[in-house]
């Protein structure tokens, strides 16, 4: 965001912010979550979102990386939806995997409500998955320009680079359908 890149960590409640050009850190912060864990960051209109394996995503100001608002993402039947992890805001729509799951929730930020969901499992399947965290876990939209280009991008057609843990590839997928549908 603004030519920076940041950084959090998963347990030490601190985050850095690194210069995108020379990848020099500039600051440091110290934060706050749910679960006092930082799991994901995106951007979106509303400011930083970021996921802490709960159901709750909390929006951050991004000039003063402080939280402005919580969120609890919840399914179509009102159920939180636990382990929220890694984030990309696409079009209106925060894409969110959910840590041992082959999804990947489509939420409505300003609902917290689950709209959909991208179902991962076939993409995985040149071998099988070993136990522990070998699972989904990185969702990086491609989109030609800047990132303004990725908020007005349709998510029917949009294209993804898909990962996890311990993965060996890399999956470029092109999403189709406008409510479920699979990578």
């Amino acid at each position: 965001m603004n030519d920076k890149i940041i950084v959090l960590t998963w347990k030490s409640k601190v985050g850095f912010i690194y210069n995108k050009y020379t990848l020099r850190q500039e600051k440091s912060f110290k934060y706050q979550t749910t679960t006092g864990q930082g799991w994901g960051i995106t951007t979106s209109p509303r400011g930083l979102v970021v996921s802490d394996g709960s159901s709750f995503l909390h929006v951050w100001d991004p000039s003063t990386l402080q939280q402005t608002s919580r969120v609890q993402i919840k399914d179509s039947k009102g159920r939180p939806v636990e382990r929220l992890n890694e984030l990309e805001y696409v079009n209106g729509e925060l894409l969110a995997n959910v840590w041992f799951d082959t999804r990947i929730a489509r939420i409505d930020l300003s609902t917290g409500r689950v709209i959909g969901w991208i179902d991962c499992a076939k993409i995985h399947h040149g071998r099988p998955l070993r136990p522990g965290d070998d699972v989904l876990n990185g969702i990086a939209l491609l989109s030609p320009g800047n990132s303004s280009r990725a908020q007005s991008m349709p998510l029917d057609g949009a294209e993804l680079l898909l990962t996890g843990k311990r993965w060996d590839k890399l999956y470029h997928v092109r999403l189709k359908g406008s409510h479920n549908t699979e990578a």
